[in-house]
């Protein structure tokens, strides 16, 4: 205990804890501890701001798992936040509404095909796309049958490139990831790696496009089903980022990390990383653009984080936090767009999988185009909204919105793990008359 607690301390804490001034309680009990905000930030897993934020009475800790966690921190009996009574009775059952509709405006929703931000995206009507092939080789089989051996080795040996060439090809090897060619990527991604070691260990240097490269290849492999092969290519990510003085790197290589965890179900490793990311960064008044950027983005990461993990408020927290980092970058439009498209996709499937699949429905309604972003964001996203209504047993928007993602984005939809399992669900479904759905499973390598 900190050697000026006193008594008057003591007094004030308890007087905090009767009048159910959780602030108080919080800042009080902190202090008693001998943490800082950042420390019992870094502990909680979350940013120091939202300690900052908790203690100035400006966002008031409702979820039980997180006021348990607090009082756990802050050596607190859990009725010192009330746990006993009033939270208790604010608690709902996961998966229970939060947003309130009246009858005839949740059946208005029922009998939409298209979410406004489906229709704003693509504006056209569904139409069947007879140019996909069945016989397309299967690109997930692909990606994990070429990237094995890189990551495992042995692979075919390769001769070093200037940086100039490799970053050509790194630049090429970006636009088939961000236009979901992921049979592109089975083909690049191998010699690109290879080519890139071979040059580090000519050279001693271009750590940089290494770190680059591998992190692409645990976004490609994140696709995927869980193998392992992500956890190889995204430590070596790191690894090489480390070996560079660019925050910039070091923080995405983190923010990706974090999302292999996550996965993995090692929650707190994930937040961990995720602030430990956003320690290289400079969100002041005079920040560059692209540390605010990325800022926004792995807060999203956060935010889907503690939603995975089941806490609501800390996810909604972290996603609120950037969107007001976005807001700082209006003027930027080239990244202001992205960004306002990565949070409406992040705020969509943290509802989802905090069983909030009405809300998460709601809110895509009403957040407005899903435009200014990358064909595999897009294809994602109405994967995404495809999930939102399988969880409201709704097969046939479900259905519907699985094909516009494969119109808009066919290598999201034939590629992505969560994709297929879907396609695999929608086809399985009794009673519903999906046309085409069989199709589709075939075109998607579905068995």
């Amino acid at each position: 205990m900190p050697t000026r607690w006193t008594r008057a301390d003591d007094a004030a804490l308890a007087a905090a804890i009767a009048g159910e001034d959780h602030a108080a309680v919080i800042r009080l009990a902190r202090r008693r501890a001998g943490l800082s905000q950042s420390e019992l930030a870094r502990r909680f897993g979350c940013h120091p701001s939202m300690i900052s934020r908790f203690e100035g009475a400006r966002r008031r800790p409702r979820d039980p798992a997180m006021l348990r966690r607090l009082a756990e921190l802050l050596d607190l009996p859990a009725t010192a936040f009330g746990l006993h009574v009033r939270v208790a009775s604010q608690q709902r059952p996961v998966g229970s509404p939060r947003v309130n509709t009246s009858p005839a405006e949740e059946d208005h929703m029922r009998r939409r095909t298209f979410l406004v931000a489906t229709t704003s995206l693509l504006g056209s009507g569904l139409t069947t796309n007879t140019g996909f092939a069945a016989a397309e080789p299967d690109p997930a089989a692909l990606l994990a049958r070429h990237l094995e051996p890189i990551l495992l080795g042995p692979s075919a040996p390769a001769a070093p490139a200037t940086t100039a060439a490799l970053r050509q090809r790194l630049t090429a090897a970006r636009a088939a990831f961000d236009r979901a060619d992921y049979l592109t990527l089975a083909r690049d991604l191998p010699s690109l790696a290879r080519t890139a070691e071979a040059t580090r260990a000519a050279t001693g240097g271009g750590h940089d496009v290494a770190a680059e490269v591998y992190t692409l290849i645990t976004r490609a492999l994140i696709k995927l089903p869980a193998s392992g092969l992500e956890w190889i290519s995204a430590d070596r990510a790191s690894r090489a980022a480390t070996r560079t003085s660019d925050p910039l790197l070091l923080a995405e290589a983190e923010r990706v990390k974090a999302s292999v965890c996550r996965r993995g179900k090692q929650h707190d490793r994930a937040q961990e990383l995720v602030l430990a990311a956003v320690e290289h960064l400079d969100t002041g008044n005079r920040a560059a653009p692209q540390h605010l950027a990325l800022y926004s983005v792995l807060m999203c990461t956060a935010g889907y984080g503690a939603a995975r993990a089941g806490n609501r408020d800390l996810a909604l927290d972290l996603l609120a936090d950037a969107s007001r980092t976005a807001a700082r970058l209006t003027d930027h439009r080239a990244l202001h767009g992205p960004l306002t498209a990565n949070i409406t996709s992040h705020q969509v499937s943290a509802l989802h999988v905090l069983g909030d699949p009405a809300a998460a429905l709601h809110y895509a309604r009403t957040a407005g185009s899903f435009t200014g972003t990358s064909t595999e964001r897009q294809g994602r996203y109405l994967v995404d909204l495809a999930l939102v209504h399988h969880a409201l047993d709704r097969p046939g928007p479900a259905y519907n919105a699985l094909r516009e993602a494969e119109l808009r984005a066919p290598g999201e939809v034939h590629t992505r793990a969560t994709a297929r399992n879907l396609i695999r669900n929608l086809r399985d479904h009794r009673g519903a008359s999906l046309p085409g759905i069989r199709e589709l499973a075939a075109r998607a390598h579905v068995a």
